[in-house]
């Protein structure tokens, strides 16, 4: 994200609202969703916008939420739509199968993406 910022200079910002790290997430997970929400959301709103990069811990799990305020899509026209979306697909998988994690995400056309990763807890043995 320091290069995307360098990039683009005051059309991105980013926040960073880490409330936990004592957790481990598979690599490529963070990276491609953070891109995709500056490149197709971002840099695509005239004023540009803001990405934000948080993590929480809740009673069975590990939350990490990267959404921005760029232009938003509807969800409906991505899942009719079969043009790939490979690097969601992997980060998919690459979830399902080293962790047991679950993806989801919201959008809404002009407020902008949020994409929420849910780690579950006993995964890794911990309670």
């Amino acid at each position: 994200m320091n290069i995307e910022k360098q990039r683009f200079g005051e059309k991105l910002k980013i926040v960073y609202k880490i409330q936990t790290t004592d957790f481990v997430i598979p690599p490529l997970t963070v990276q491609p969703i953070a891109e995709n929400a500056v490149r197709h959301g971002i840099l695509k709103n005239k004023n540009g916008g803001t990405l934000v990069i948080e993590t929480m811990e809740v009673e069975d799990a590990y939350l990490v939420i990267i959404s921005d305020d760029g232009v938003g899509f509807s969800i409906d026209d991505v899942i009719s739509n079969n043009d790939g979306h490979v690097g969601i697909y992997n980060v998919k998988s690459r979830l399902d199968a080293l962790c047991g994690g679950k993806m989801r995400i919201s959008s809404e056309p002009g407020r902008g993406t949020r994409v929420t990763i849910n780690i579950p807890k006993n995964h890794f043995g911990r309670d």
